[in-house]
């Protein structure tokens, strides 16, 4: 069963429905977070995926909707390979 996306979630993806990204398309919906959302949500989003996971999508997505600030704060933070 799919979990409950909480209003944090919800917000950062008001261009979409929700509850398909997560289930379709949930990288976009980790990397969505992780550049729009609030603490609330990152920590959501790690509660449920897990850091590896998001190091992982990071690495394959090549941070492509994240600022150079926020590649800086995860490259930190999850041990990614610095300018890759």
């Amino acid at each position: 069963m799919d979990p409950v996306l909480p209003s944090e979630i919800r917000e950062v993806l008001w261009d979409t429905d929700p509850d398909s990204a997560w289930r379709d398309y949930p990288d976009f919906v980790v990397e969505r977070v992780l550049s729009r959302g609030t603490w609330d949500a990152i920590r959501w989003i790690r509660a449920q995926v897990g850091d590896a996971r998001i190091r992982e999508i990071l690495i394959q997505t090549r941070c492509r909707l994240l600022s150079a600030r926020q590649v800086r704060f995860w490259e930190l933070i999850l041990d990614l390979p610095e300018n890759d």
